[in-house]
């Protein structure tokens, strides 16, 4: 998996909770499977309003989300 420097700096700049739940759906692990229902979609709806990411579908091998 390769992370792009705009993608680094994304992840360093969200907080500590979102960017493990960012970090389990980028690498294939739904996060479903390891957070509460709400804090689950918390983190979804912040990802998509802030960083425009989707973690309804997991990501794709080699793909290069931003």
């Amino acid at each position: 998996m390769k992370i792009s420097d705009r993608e680094r700096l994304n992840i360093i700049r969200m907080p500590h909770g979102v960017r493990g739940t960012y970090l389990l759906w980028r690498v294939g692990i739904d996060p479903k499977h390891f957070t509460s229902r709400e804090t689950y979609a918390r983190h979804r709806q912040l990802l998509a309003d802030r960083w425009g990411i989707d973690i309804t579908a997991l990501p794709c091998p080699g793909d290069e989300k931003k």
